[in-house]
C-alpha cells in the first residue's frame, strides 16, 4: 500500500509539473494579448495550475519529511526498548560484489556507450541469541576497503534486537562519517 501511495505521489507531481509549464505558457500568452476576456481567463487558468503544482510539491514534500520522522522513530524505538549485544567488528564479515553494465544510447550519427560501476556491500555478522547462534546481514553502501578501515579504528560497536521481532534491528554505524 505505501508504494501505491508513493506512485501515485509521484506520477501526480509529474502531471502537475506538466500542467504547472502549461500554466506558464497561458500566463505568457495571456499577458502579450490583455485586451479581452479570453486573456483574462487563461491568466486565471494558468496560476491556477502553478498553485496547483504548488500544491502536490508541499504534499510531496510533507509526505517524505512525515516517512523520515516515522523511520527515525522506529529506529529510536528499538535503541531505546531493543536488546543491546557488542559486536566485534573483526569478526563481521564484508561481503562486497561489483558489477559493471553499459547501454547504449542511439544517435542518429553514432551510438553512445554508457557504463555504469554498481556496487553492492553487505555486513555478514552473527550472535548467539537463546542458545543459538543468529547470523544478520546489514546493507552498506560503503566501499570494502574502506569499511575495513573503519571497522579496523573502531574495533566494536553495538547491535540493537527488538525483543518482540529479530528481524528488526540496529546496527550502530554512526561512527561512519
Amino acid at each position: 500500500m505505501k508504494k501505491l501511495k508513493e506512485r501515485i505521489l509521484g506520477l501526480s507531481l509529474i502531471i502537475s509539473l506538466c500542467l504547472a509549464f502549461l500554466g506558464y505558457l497561458m500566463i505568457r500568452g495571456a499577458l502579450n494579448n490583455l485586451d479581452n476576456y479570453v486573456s483574462y481567463f487563461m491568466l486565471g487558468l494558468g496560476i491556477a495550475l502553478i498553485l496547483l503544482f504548488g500544491i502536490i510539491l508541499l504534499f510531496a514534500i510533507r509526505y517524505s519529511k512525515k516517512k523520515q520522522l516515522k523511520q527515525k522513530e522506529e529506529k529510536l524505538k528499538i535503541i531505546h526498548y531493543g536488546t543491546k549485544f557488542t559486536i566485534d567488528l573483526d569478526s563481521v564479515k564484508i561481503k562486497s560484489n561489483k558489477w559493471d553494465s553499459s547501454h547504449f544510447i542511439e544517435n542518429q550519427v553514432y551510438d553512445i556507450e554508457m557504463k555504469e560501476k554498481h556496487l553492492q556491500t553487505v555486513l555478514e555478522f552473527e550472535i548467539e541469541l537463546n542458545g543459538q547462534k543468529k547470523q544478520f546481514h546489514w546493507p552498506c553502501e560503503l566501499d570494502p576497503k574502506s569499511l575495513e578501515m573503519y571497522f579496523a579504528i573502531q574495533k566494536e560497536t553495538n547491535l540493537y534486537l527488538d525483543p518482540a521481532n529479530s528481524e528488526h534491528f540496529y546496527l550502530d554505524l554512526s561512527f561512519i562519517k
